[in-house]
């Protein structure tokens, strides 16, 4: 775990924001080439990028200051701190979709078609960002005898958990191997997709999935509802609303057929 990632004249580069802009930068220019295949005018998609990644990060932030209440209104001014805790992904999901159906529908534009553009990189920068977790040393996983598990250093946040020279599940590392997994599971879905919108409810599905199933091995999310915590019971929500919007574009589909 390396929080800081390197130094430029003696100011901090954080492994957090580097992997998170990184992220942002390689998914925008990758968006902007396939909408050109797609008809899609490289501005429209500039500037959704730039409403995304802002919406995103409030959205996930204030999920994540809002799952630890307690902590923040005793450190008030650590909210817009990154580097001093998380993101709550699925916080800046439902943000930065309500938003950005907002601003597609006022260009006039497909929502759903812009939607699989979008989400089809999502999970690339996924896998991207939970690198710059694992250096920062957030979002960390239970104890584990696991070969897999890694140890705990001294002032991180697994540390002020289980203390220093436990070992941890990666969960980080897993996260990132699955989002590039769900990704190249994507770009298949993209090539023979069958409506638009198949990409977008393919994603909320395998996301909601791998997320639920993670979240057993994390240490940093308390349950909060029958033994379920916050991301998993939002996980859940994916799935169905998955399940039931792809039901819905297909009747919807057919009646134009």
């Amino acid at each position: 775990m390396s929080p800081v990632l390197f130094r430029i004249f003696g100011l901090p580069v954080y492994s957090y924001g580097f992997f998170l802009a990184f992220a942002f930068l390689l998914c925008l220019m990758l968006m902007i080439r396939r909408g050109k295949h797609m008809g899609i005018a490289p501005h429209y998609i500039l500037d959704l990028g730039l409403v995304i990644i802002a919406t995103g990060v409030l959205g996930a932030r204030l999920l994540y200051v809002t799952m630890n209440l307690k902590y923040y209104l005793k450190n008030p001014l650590e909210i817009i701190l990154l580097n001093k805790g998380g993101l709550v992904f699925q916080g800046g999901f439902i943000l930065s979709l309500l938003i950005g159906i907002i601003v597609v529908k006022t260009w006039k534009l497909s929502v759903l078609k812009m939607a699989d553009l979008v989400i089809l990189f999502l999970p690339l920068g996924q896998a991207i960002g939970r690198i710059g977790c694992f250096l920062n040393g957030c979002c960390f996983g239970k104890q584990t005898d696991s070969v897999f598990g890694i140890k705990v250093i001294e002032h991180s946040f697994a540390a002020e958990v289980f203390g220093p020279d436990k070992y941890i599940h990666p969960v980080q590392i897993y996260s990132s191997i699955i989002d590039v997994c769900i990704y190249f599971i994507l770009l298949v879905r993209a090539k023979n997709k069958q409506y638009d919108g198949q990409v977008t409810v393919c994603y909320m599905l395998l996301y909601g999935v791998a997320r639920f199933l993670l979240e057993y091995i994390r240490a940093d999310n308390p349950a909060v509802f029958y033994g379920f915590n916050i991301p998993q019971i939002l996980s859940v929500l994916m799935i169905v609303i998955s399940i039931v919007l792809s039901l819905i574009i297909r009747n919807v589909k057919r009646k134009q057929v």
